[in-house]
C-alpha cells in the first residue's frame, strides 16, 4: 500500500491563510471599536454600554484561537489527510486544538502537515487493526484472524417502540469502515457520508453499495458482507503484516 511522502501546500490552503489573516484584522478592529464605543459610554454616564449583549466575550484573544481552531480543522480536510486518520489521530488533533491551538500560519500548516504524511502509514494500519479487531473481538462468527465476507455488526441501531434509528456512539465506527474502504480503493472519502446513508436506509431496512450489502434487523444489529474480495485481501494483508502473523491479538 503506497502512501504520499512529498508534501505540497494546495492553492485552498493558502487562500484559508489569508482569509485567516484578514478575518483576524477585522476581529481586531471590531474590538478597537467596542472599547472606544466602551469609553464614549462611559463618559455619557453609567450602564449605558449594552454588556449584556457581549456575554460570552473573552476578548480577541479567544476569538483569534477559536478562528484558528476552525482554519485547522478546514486544512486537514482539504489537504485530504482525514482518510488516513484514525479514531486515536483524531481526538488527539482534537484535544490539540481544543488546549491551545497553533497560531495558523504558512510555516505551522508546512510542519504540521509534513509530520502527518510522514505518519500516514501508521495511522492507517493503525485504524484498519483497531476498527477489526474490535468486530473480531465482538463477534463469535468473525474469523479469529482475518476478516471474512461476513461480519455482524452488533448495536448499530438503537431500538425504541419497535423503531430504529442509528446508534450516535457507532457512528464513529461506520465512518471508519467507510474510510477505509475507500482509501483502500484510492476513492474519495466525505466526512459521515456512510453514518447518513444509514440513516436512509431504515425504512427498507436494507443497503447496498459498490462495496457492502447491508441487512439491519429490529434487535438493533446488523449483518454486514463485503462486496469487494480485493479490499478485504488488502485489509487481511495490513493485518497480518500489522501482527507479524496475521493475528487479530488481544482486544486490550
Amino acid at each position: 500500500m503506497a502512501f504520499r511522502k512529498d508534501l505540497m501546500i494546495p492553492k485552498t490552503i493558502e487562500d484559508l491563510i489569508k482569509d485567516r489573516d484578514a478575518i483576524i484584522l477585522e476581529i481586531a478592529n471590531m474590538d478597537k471599536c467596542k472599547q472606544r464605543a466602551e469609553e464614549l459610554c462611559k463618559s455619557v454616564g453609567s450602564y449605558i454600554f449594552p454588556i449584556q449583549q457581549f456575554r460570552g466575550y473573552n476578548g480577541i484573544e479567544s476569538l483569534i484561537r477559536d478562528v484558528d481552531r476552525r482554519m485547522w480543522r478546514q486544512t486537514i480536510e482539504i489537504s485530504g489527510f482525514n482518510k488516513y486518520m484514525d479514531k486515536v489521530a483524531r481526538q488527539e488533533f482534537t484535544d490539540s486544538l481544543e488546549k491551545n491551538p497553533p497560531e495558523f500560519n504558512i510555516d505551522n500548516v508546512r510542519s504540521t502537515l509534513l509530520s502527518s504524511y510522514n505518519q500516514a502509514e501508521m495511522f492507517m494500519k493503525r485504524g484498519i487493526v483497531q476498527l477489526f479487531r474490535n468486530l473480531g473481538a465482538q463477534y463469535k462468527t468473525n474469523d479469529a484472524f482475518k476478516i471474512g465476507k461476513k461480519v455482524i455488526l452488533r448495536n448499530w441501531f438503537t431500538v425504541f417502540c419497535g423503531s430504529l434509528s442509528v446508534n450516535y456512539n457507532q457512528e464513529p465506527e461506520m465512518n471508519d469502515l467507510d474510510r477505509v474502504v475507500r482509501t483502500l480503493d484510492g476513492k474519495e472519502f466525505k466526512e459521515h457520508h456512510f453514518s447518513q446513508a444509514m440513516r436512509k436506509m431504515i425504512s427498507s431496512m436494507e443497503y447496498e453499495d459498490e462495496y457492502f450489502k447491508i441487512k439491519a434487523f429490529k434487535n438493533g444489529n446488523a449483518h454486514l458482507w463485503f462486496k469487494r474480495e480485493d479490499i478485504t485481501d488488502k485489509i487481511n494483508d495490513i493485518i497480518a503484516e500489522y501482527y507479524g502473523e496475521g493475528k487479530l491479538g488481544d482486544n486490550k
